[in-house]
């Protein structure tokens, strides 16, 4: 019954939430914000970056576990870095670099701790370069039961 009552309550605040973000501020009242990195005053508008799109997911095939993913819009034949923690914040450093395939894709082979109860913990990273800024994917754990 607990959980009844909890699913119902839910339904109704995810229900309400919409109405809510859209009655706080209309798109036309919401500007970008200048950026903080520009080195003049003037026209932050022309000086925006687009946003670039890093996805990743784990894979594990017969030969070993891999990050797989795209970045877009037009990001063919680049670098990603792939990045490696033991820690799930801070601490990371470069694992990998790899190439994007004509289409955006990126595969790169990873490692999973030796021992029982490690975790590594990885992304991938793309850097800003001309009209577009830099993204970082979300972060994959690897484990060893």
């Amino acid at each position: 019954m607990k959980r009844l009552i909890t699913a119902i309550v839910s339904v109704a605040l995810l229900g309400l939430t919409p109405l809510a973000l859209t009655s706080a501020a209309s798109a036309d009242s919401i500007a970008p914000a200048p950026s903080a990195q520009s080195s003049t005053a003037g026209a932050p508008e022309a000086q925006a970056k687009r946003a670039r799109k890093v996805t990743a997911r784990g894979k594990e095939r017969r030969n070993g576990l891999f990050i797989v993913g795209r970045v877009t819009p037009n990001y063919s034949n680049s670098t990603v870095i792939i990045k490696r923690s033991s820690r799930p914040r801070g601490g990371y450093t470069v694992y990998n670099r790899v190439k994007t395939n004509g289409r955006g894709y990126y595969t790169s082979k990873v490692v999973a701790p030796r021992r029982s109860g490690q975790s590594f913990y990885y992304f991938a990273r793309v850097a800003p370069r001309g009209k577009y800024s830099g993204d970082n994917s979300q972060v994959l754990r690897a484990s060893r039961g």
